[in-house]
């Protein structure tokens, strides 16, 4: 990610290249990208609100919620299929049933909704959409550069707090552990309240 970033919700576009760097890391198994945007969804009614998007990688979906409220999250393979959190369905839908199947609308572009995650609220009241990466790119207007993120694993025998130190020290990148991310996010909510 940029060497500047702080929490989450705040992304840099990186270069496509920046992929290949982290891919081109001898410790590293896989890499993968990930795009993220807040785009606004609108429901048939009328309804909307601000969402939080992640596009996950189109061959491995890695990032994918797997434990679904309903529905399948390989579901995402299908065209113009996205997953939403329970949190975010109840605000688009006050009052109704959980289902499948319902249309939302993200600029301009109209998708259904294949799964409801039980992904845990976040600090800010944004839906949760996941979708591949290559639909998402359509739900926000389009920049010179889209890559918000590049999720890396680590060979065996080599540690995340390891891999991270590397890809940092080879690429110029920031890399974090999926935990010292978390708590840089918590970090930043919390100097914000102070």
């Amino acid at each position: 990610m940029a060497t500047k970033t702080e929490y989450f919700d705040q992304t840099k576009p990186q270069q496509e290249t920046d992929l290949l760097k982290v891919r081109g890391v001898a410790e590293v198994d896989y890499a993968v990208r990930m795009f993220k945007s807040l785009p606004i969804a609108k429901t048939r009614d009328g309804r909307f609100a601000a969402c939080s998007v992640l596009g996950l990688d189109d061959a491995t979906l890695a990032g994918a919620p797997r434990n679904l409220i309903m529905g399948d999250w390989q579901d995402l393979w299908n065209p113009q299929s996205v997953v939403v959190d329970e949190a975010g369905y109840r605000l688009l839908y006050p009052g109704e049933e959980i289902r499948l199947g319902r249309s939302l609308e993200l600029n301009d572009r109209v998708v259904s909704i294949v799964g409801i995650s039980d992904a845990l609220p976040a600090f800010t009241t944004f839906l949760l959409i996941h979708a591949r990466y290559t639909e998402a790119l359509n739900f926000q207007g389009r920049q010179r550069q889209q890559l918000s993120f590049v999720l890396a694993r680590p060979r065996a025998g080599v540690s995340p707090d390891v891999l991270a130190e590397i890809i940092t020290r080879e690429t110029g990148l920031m890399a974090l552990t999926k935990s010292k991310f978390q708590w840089a996010c918590v970090s930043y909510y919390g100097n914000c309240a102070s």
